[in-house]
């Protein structure tokens, strides 16, 4: 039995059963209305008082939980466009030229939620072995141990972690943390994504665009083979669109 505190003094509590609510909620709304409770016979019009009101607070705290859930789902989902989608790269070839390749699956998506601009979510995934630099050869060799080893490591990702928000010149830039993982490395990375712009595409479909412009060291990702003939600073461009998705809940934040 339990034991409750009353006038300072440890008393016998009564365990009372709580009846559901009838459909509807009853003609006076659910949080308004009071329910009589089944209480034994020596219970006092102020306990039975006290009980009504401690239900009523209960139903008040679940409908403000409610309305908190509904209010954390203002955030939007979008989801990776692969038609309008561009991951290119680009390294030096014994300092005589730039030679430029892509990647020509990509996948993802993100998060934008306009009331909270810093939990945005971003997560991209590249297949290693789309590798293109429109030369059979050389992509094949891209595809080697001697490079990305697709075989053992068939994903390059990014997860972010966190997000800061800046004013530019054309938008709102997010400077997007997270990892980064290239032939099996993981390391933390801030990469400034550009807004492009948000807004109906041709479908009707919202729609809301990205440009990231940015460099990386291979070598930081174990990727050591032939350097200096061929470049250790390698430079990334990747645009892309995402498609909103109405009415899908965003992931949990992070």
């Amino acid at each position: 039995m339990n034991e409750e505190m009353t006038n300072g003094r440890c008393r016998k509590a009564r365990i009372v059963p709580i009846q559901p609510l009838p459909p509807g909620g009853g003609k006076d709304g659910f949080i308004d209305r009071a329910i009589p409770l089944p209480l034994a016979h020596n219970t006092s019009a102020q306990e039975q008082s006290i009980m009504n009101s401690s239900l009523k607070t209960t139903f008040a705290a679940v409908v403000i939980c409610l309305f908190a859930s509904e209010a954390a789902f203002s955030a939007d989902t979008f989801v990776i466009d692969p038609e309008h989608t561009s991951v290119v790269f680009g390294a030096s070839h014994m300092g005589f030229s730039y030679v430029y390749g892509r990647f020509n699956k990509v996948s993802g998506g993100y998060v934008l939620d306009p009331d909270n601009p810093e939990g945005t979510q971003f997560e991209l995934s590249i297949d290693a072995a789309s590798v293109d630099t429109n030369n059979q050869k050389r992509d094949d060799h891209l595809r080697s141990p001697d490079f990305f080893n697709v075989k053992q490591f068939p994903e390059v990702s990014f997860q972010s972690t966190g997000v800061k928000v800046e004013k530019g010149e054309k938008g709102p830039v997010y400077n997007i943390t997270g990892d980064l993982t290239i032939h099996g490395v993981t390391r933390q990375v801030t990469l400034p994504l550009q807004k492009l712009g948000e807004g109906p595409g041709m479908g009707g479909e919202t729609r809301s665009g990205f440009l990231c412009l940015s460099s990386l060291k291979r070598s930081e990702f174990g990727m050591t083979n032939m350097i200096p003939g061929i470049g250790d600073e390698v430079s990334i461009t990747i645009s892309f669109e995402g498609v909103r998705q109405d009415g899908a809940a965003p992931p949990p934040t992070r």
